[in-house]
């Protein structure tokens, strides 16, 4: 939200902004996803809708998307890994 703006730094909140919401469906439930509910909301990259763990995600709570490791892999997902983000934003993610 652009209210939080000032609470983290830009380029993460760039990353994240690249982010909208999302269901968990069926094929998505692996790995940690497993028990988690069908249509448990989350969120996907907006430039390739992500697949589970590779620009798709879903934090089981607040606490756990706040995590470096979580942010820290969307900011990769992002920068380096989404073929259809846009050069100008991953450049500036980089930044």
């Amino acid at each position: 939200l652009s209210q939080d703006k000032d609470l983290i730094p830009d380029y993460l909140f760039l990353a994240m902004s690249q982010m909208k919401p999302c269901r968990l469906k069926n094929a998505d439930r692996i790995g940690c996803y497993k028990g988690r509910d069908l249509g448990f909301l989350g969120m996907c990259c907006k430039h390739c809708g992500g697949q589970p763990g590779f620009g798709k995600y879903f934090p089981a709570s607040v606490r756990s998307l706040a995590q470096t490791t979580t942010s820290q892999t969307i900011v990769k997902h992002i920068a380096y890994k989404c073929r259809f983000c846009p050069e100008n934003v991953r450049n500036s993610v980089l930044a």
